[in-house]
């Protein structure tokens, strides 16, 4: 080992379980003892107290992929000997000294904010243009345009990040070109249907 003996080791937290599971048996063995000479409500108090204080073990996560390494299809496998999710074998020790538990598992999609700041936008506008301007106060007139600075100052106040140029890009990108402009585009408005 060397270098690694003072390294924590990343099944410190099921040893805690370990322990919590001898001490939750311990329970169950004096509330079913209980339960047998008569101290009914004791015994099921006991009982549950230390059931509880088994199953503890149904929410640790595996060292290297993070997904629940005693769940199998949310069911609690106490007899697993591998992870249910990635297959690493119990007591294994991640492969580097370094390591630590993903905050989520490896094959989690990540979103690009791009693409989720674009999808706000759209939302955004699709629910001023067509489906709800007072929710923020807006007035259309009754052709359905309103004025884009009005509407860049609304957004501004409701902390939509949205600038003239994303309004242009919109405008040329947005897929059926649900949007269209006027007045050399000092005006804006949701696409009405033919």
């Amino acid at each position: 080992m060397g270098a690694n003996e003072d390294r924590k080791s990343a099944w410190d937290g099921y040893r805690v379980l370990l322990k919590i599971r001898r001490v939750g048996l311990g329970l169950c063995v004096l509330g079913f003892v209980l339960f047998l000479f008569g101290f009914v409500p004791f015994g099921i108090f006991m009982f549950g107290a230390g059931w509880h204080a088994i199953i503890l073990e149904y929410w640790f996560r595996c060292p290297r992929c993070c997904g629940g390494f005693f769940r199998s299809w949310g069911f609690y496998d106490p007899l697993a000997t591998h992870c249910h999710s990635c297959g690493l074998p119990k007591w294994t020790e991640p492969p580097y000294a370094g390591w630590r538990p993903p905050s989520l598992p490896r094959n989690y999609p990540v979103p690009d904010p791009e693409i989720a700041r674009r999808k706000t936008q759209l939302t955004f506008l699709t629910l001023v243009l067509r489906d709800d301007p007072g929710a923020i106060g807006l007035k259309l007139d009754r052709d359905g345009w309103v004025s884009v600075d009005e509407l860049l100052k609304r957004a501004e106040r409701y902390r939509i990040d949205l600038s003239r140029d994303d309004f242009d890009e919109i405008l040329l990108n947005t897929e059926n070109g649900i949007f269209e402009s006027g007045g050399a585009g000092a005006m804006i408005r949701f696409k009405r249907s033919a």
